[in-house]
């Protein structure tokens, strides 16, 4: 599966990350204060990022949705 994490630098976020790629799964998309890195549009996005980024979170998850 193609995964995308907001908040990829903060605990839980190595934790998710961590555990997807034990799993096989491929890290598309991560966010963070310090950066973003975008290969492809991930099948699930996962966010663990602070509050303040909520306007953020919702601009990604606009761009990500297929119809």
């Amino acid at each position: 599966m193609k995964y995308g994490i907001i908040g990829r630098n903060g605990r839980m976020g190595n934790e998710i990350y961590n555990l997807f790629s034990e799993k096989g799964h491929e890290l598309v998309f991560s966010y963070d204060k310090e950066e973003e890195n975008y290969i492809d549009n991930p099948q699930v996005l996962i966010d663990f990022s602070l509050p303040e980024a909520f306007d953020k979170v919702i601009e990604y998850t606009k761009n990500f949705i297929v119809l």
